[in-house]
């Protein structure tokens, strides 16, 4: 054993074994990610990787030929298994870690396996080097040889594996974004200085051509790593798990799907559209979509429907085409997504005609029972029969209503909601009117401001708050029923809120539950429609509706979207647009 002469000797030795301590450290630290992606191949990485950097390190100081030659060829070791090491490492990290499972990739192995088998057996002359010597530079034992075609095989082998791990790092970078960006880059950058020392050493290039300097600069090497893996936790959060949602998201959605090339041919399936239309992935690849299903395929085009008889049954899609485009923005491709709505264009019919039943039927016979209803009334002097007249009369009049409420919600559900001006003072007051023709009896009052504008759809508005104060009459068991339509804005001081309150027994839970669980069941279910078409317009309106029983009442309170507010049209003039009392 000799000692460093120069201090160019000692930089080097002492840089090559605390690259070897630095990626030691290293490995120790990552010993707790054992068992997540790419982990493990890291850590087999960096053990070559120090393998390289001892022998190395102490081979300098080690003049004997048989021990330098032993050093030289366990530093080759380190040298050819780094790379396809990394390579391992930088498919598992990135969500690929099938690859590396499969028998092909396991060629990659082959020959860095073979070279070890053959290197350990019948020693490295002759394999990887002839003309073996030592010369001193800087006071260190440099072995200057030939190398072998076999060893430059492996090196340039284990370089190439390495420069396609950094590439798909690099891959992650664009695809990911700044999620995995400053681990990836890290430990991409980390491979350049070993690998161009690596190369200038191969190639027997540069002031001291026989002298290796990768070990040296695996210490910026451990540095980056350090930083990515300590730092900020390289394998805490991996796009491992991104790009299996990416891969499995596709197939576990239940609408078919097609990828297109630019050419509008299938390039890829999933599970749903492979069921639908009865075709193999394998079968179809690089088929003009048109033959599998008639879409039109368009950057701009709106969603339309197709009509197939996938399956062997007559079956209606809904299509949506969307452009599929690279990191780099530059157009692939398309994707179309086909949702059957066959079921529900057959429910809508089906609701169609009931609602026709409903709407006509239903009404003119009523009609026809209500009239008769009132010549026997008219017709017979004997009280019980008139009493079963005014009953008969009664229930008809209810279903005529319950039908024509039905009319109205299904005749404004057909269309989109409004957004229009509406002064909520002016309509409750109109409502108010309407309530105290109908029902002279009752007490109808308003509380309003005097400008209460708000922008929603007024018809919808309108009947929402009708049923509610008509719910609020035909059911309160008062003298004199009293029902109150008040205006204000909520405690947050933005949504206006329409409260109907009254003084009546308050809302049967029977009627009440099934709206709020949204279904109706044999044991749950409402003996009219008012509620639900309250529930269903508020919803239209995007809105909510909060049901507060008291003492001496029942207060419902509708509460406008926020954005109800927005946007409102300037008052005219001398008027401002502001809630009193506020």
């Amino acid at each position: 054993m000799i000692l460093p002469s120069s201090p160019v000797g000692t930089a080097v030795v002492g840089g090559s074994l605390l690259a070897g301590v630095a990626t030691l450290v290293l490995v120790a630290y990552l010993a707790r990610h054992r068992g997540k992606p790419g982990a493990d191949w890291f850590i087999i990485t960096l053990a070559a990787q120090a393998l390289w950097c001892f022998a190395y390190g102490f081979a300098l100081v080690v003049s004997d030929p048989t021990a330098r030659k032993f050093l030289e060829g366990v530093a080759w070791v380190g040298i050819f298994w780094t790379g396809p090491l990394f390579f391992a490492f930088s498919l598992d990290y990135t969500g690929r870690g099938d690859i590396v499972r499969s028998w092909l990739f396991s060629l990659v192995f082959v020959v860095p396996a073979v070279t070890t088998v053959l290197a350990l057996a019948m020693s490295p002359y002759g394999l990887l080097w002839s003309n073996f010597d030592i010369t001193s530079e800087f006071g260190l034992a440099i072995a200057t040889y030939t190398i072998q075609p076999w060893g430059f095989l492996v090196v340039l082998g284990g370089t190439g594996c390495a420069a396609a791990g950094v590439l798909i790092l690099i891959e992650t970078v664009f695809n990911y974004g700044p999620l995995y960006r400053r681990e990836a880059t890290a430990v991409a950058l980390s491979t350049l200085a070993p690998s161009a020392a690596l190369l200038l050493w191969l190639f027997r290039t540069g002031p001291v051509p026989y002298l290796n300097l990768a070990p040296v600069c695996f210490i910026a090497h451990a540095a980056l790593d350090g930083y990515a893996f300590v730092g900020s936790g390289m394998f805490e959060t991996n796009p491992t798990t991104r790009r299996a949602a990416e891969r499995s998201v596709v197939d576990d959605i239940a609408s078919p799907i097609l990828i297109l090339d630019p050419e509008h041919r299938i390039v890829e399936v999933n599970d749903a559209a492979a069921s639908t239309f009865e075709i193999g992935e394998e079968t179809v690849l690089g088929t003009p979509v048109t033959d599998i299903v008639p879409v039109t395929v368009s950057n701009d085009a709106d969603q339309y429907t197709v009509v197939t008889e996938a399956g062997g049954r007559r079956r209606e899609f809904a299509v949506a085409v969307s452009p599929l485009t690279d990191p780099a923005g530059t157009a692939v491709g398309h994707t179309v997504v086909l949702q059957d709505i066959t079921d529900q264009l057959q429910r809508e019919q089906r609701l169609s005609v009931l609602n026709r039943i409903l709407r006509h039927n239903l009404r003119n016979e009523m009609n026809v029972i209500v009239g008769q209803a009132d010549l026997i009334d008219h017709a017979s002097e004997q009280a019980q029969v008139q009493d079963s007249a005014e009953l008969v009369r009664e229930r008809g009049q209810k279903l005529l209503s319950m039908g024509e409420k039905a009319y109205d919600f299904e005749r404004l559900r057909g269309t989109e909601p409004s957004n229009e001006r509406v002064d909520l003072a002016d309509l409750v007051r109109g409502i108010a009117t309407d309530l105290r023709r109908r029902f002279p009896d009752a007490v109808v009052e308003t509380e309003t401001g005097t400008t209460t504008l708000a922008r929603t759809d007024r018809e919808i508005l309108s009947l929402v708050l009708s049923n509610l104060a008509e719910n609020a009459i035909e059911h309160n068991d008062a003298a004199t029923p009293r029902v109150t339509l008040s205006v204000h804005r909520g405690e947050t001081g933005e949504a206006p809120v329409i409260d109907v309150s009254d003084n009546g027994p308050g809302i049967d839970p029977s009627e009440l539950t099934p709206v709020e669980m949204g279904q109706e069941t044999d044991l749950e279910h409402t003996t009219g429609i008012g509620l639900w078409v309250v529930s269903w317009g508020v919803t239209e309106l995007g809105g909510d509706v909060t049901f507060i029983e008291t003492d001496d009442g029942t207060t419902v309170s509708v509460k406008l979207p926020p954005g109800a507010m927005a946007d409102v049209d300037a008052p005219q003039e001398n008027q401002h647009n502001e809630w009193p009392g506020l």
